[in-house]
């Protein structure tokens, strides 16, 4: 497959033909066919970035957003589309998405990467940023050109193996533990959760890969880890952030293969290249007392190291399970109203499930979930699903039981910049329970 660059404006680019492709085995006549694209989102510059409360204006790019989708069609069912993309929140892009897909028997997935450098995309988060309306709508329509040619390209064919794999890399660290903070009003000092790095907890190390293809020629990969993708070194800038490098470096090998991402509990991670060391950890320490946050900007070298590490750990990952054969189909859906609003209007907790076969499943939340939440949900369920957040329309944070007791960001101090008025449930683990329990067993 041919290499093409990506750079210019987006909307002159065209949806390149070695970007679709149908995954087959090659043999016999079957039900499903599963097709994939990739397509560049990347805005023009300068853009408003959507990830950090002052909204920084990027002037160039660091790398390409891109919109990877894999389109599964199932002859006796709707047809599943999902949909990776490179941005805060998939936002608006959601709700049209869905609405568009509701009348032609379409079952849309989306999920954000949540890199804090790409524009906004949310009408009902402007405290994060006004949404560029033109680019927008163009990213929509670009994602429905492409679903629209991947359906008249699908055939009936025999599906293609999948196969679930994991490896480990050295990610994130928990950004959750107590300290101390001089305040500039009354009561001038703060003791509690802070921002900073858990030193004490174990690290984030692991990466869960779904391939789809046979090894010897994957044809779309689907990779998960729970990290914030906020340390990048390049300043003022659109990035796809560690996604794109790892994304890079995977493509390198396999060719320009679809590569979704689908971000775990990063709620409360950061990444390991952002925690200090030496005497930067003694600097970083004192700072934090007086305001900002004990973390460090990695240099380029040390962030490309952290990236390579991630890649060579999904390089070097191993089967969980035989291979098996595509047998795609909808999960359900289900949700529950929280004691939260935003203008008015009641927040509800959605959970989704996508079947990929009979052992392998995907379960997204549309919050941002904590990086505990993922076991929890995987045992309340009884399965080994790839569980990732940032799906659909986020409403905000979804705080652990024990947080809510402890304070601090991720319960509720988010509100302001989310719109969110009411009073954070005192067991959002019930709620969520609940939530799982309506979603119910998977069947294959």
């Amino acid at each position: 497959m041919n290499k093409q660059s990506l750079r210019g404006p987006f909307w002159v680019r065209r949806l390149r033909r070695s970007s679709i492709v149908c995954f087959t085995d090659g043999a016999g006549a079957g039900q499903e066919t599963m097709l994939g694209v990739t397509i560049d989102i990347t805005p023009k510059v300068p853009a408003k970035t959507a990830g950090f409360a002052t909204g920084p204006v990027a002037t160039q790019i660091g790398d390409p957003l891109e919109a990877n989708i894999v389109l599964l069609t199932v002859q006796n069912g709707p047809d599943i589309c999902l949909i990776a993309l490179d941005l805060l929140y998939a936002g608006d892009i959601d709700r049209e998405l869905r609405r568009w897909g509701e009348p032609l028997d379409l079952t849309v997935r989306t999920a954000a990467s949540h890199t804090h450098y790409g524009p906004p995309t949310s009408s009902e988060l402007p405290e994060l940023g006004g949404v560029d309306e033109p680019w927008l709508d163009e990213v929509i329509q670009r994602i429905k050109d492409a679903i629209d040619s991947l359906r008249q390209s699908a055939t009936s064919a025999r599906p293609p193996s999948i196969q679930r794999l994991r490896g480990s890399a050295p990610v994130g660290t928990l950004r959750r533990r107590r300290g101390v903070k001089v305040l500039r009003r009354p009561p001038w000092l703060y003791a509690g959760v802070i921002n900073a790095p858990d030193r004490r907890s174990d690290p984030i190390d692991s990466l869960d890969i779904i391939r789809l293809g046979s090894a010897n020629y994957p044809q779309a990969l689907l990779w998960s880890t729970s990290c914030h993708p906020t340390s990048s070194p390049m300043d003022q800038s659109i990035t796809a952030e560690f996604i794109g490098e790892v994304r890079r470096v995977l493509r390198a090998t396999f060719g320009e293969l679809p590569i979704l991402f689908l971000q775990g509990g990063a709620g409360d991670v950061r990444s390991t290249a952002s925690v200090p060391h030496g005497t930067d950890r003694l600097l970083a320490e004192m700072k934090s007392v007086i305001g900002p946050k004990p973390w460090i900007e990695p240099s380029r070298e040390e962030w490309l190291t952290w990236c390579g590490r991630i890649a060579d750990g999904i390089l070097g990952a191993a089967p969980v399970g035989q291979e098996e054969i595509l047998d795609p189909g909808d999960g359900g859906r289900s949700s529950v109203t929280l004691p939260l609003t935003r203008r008015g209007e009641p927040l509800r907790l959605v959970v989704e499930r996508t079947r990929l076969s009979p052992t392998i499943e995907l379960i997204g939340v549309n919050a941002e979930l904590m990086s505990s939440h993922l076991p929890f949900i995987t045992q309340a369920l009884g399965t080994n699903a790839v569980v990732y957040g940032y799906a659909g329309e986020v409403f905000g944070y979804y705080p652990r039981t024990a947080m809510v007791r402890e304070g601090g960001y991720e319960v509720d101090l988010h509100h302001r910049a989310f719109e969110i008025d009411g009073t954070v449930p005192s067991d959002p683990d019930s709620l969520l329970r609940t939530a799982l329990d309506s979603l119910g067993p998977s069947t294959p």
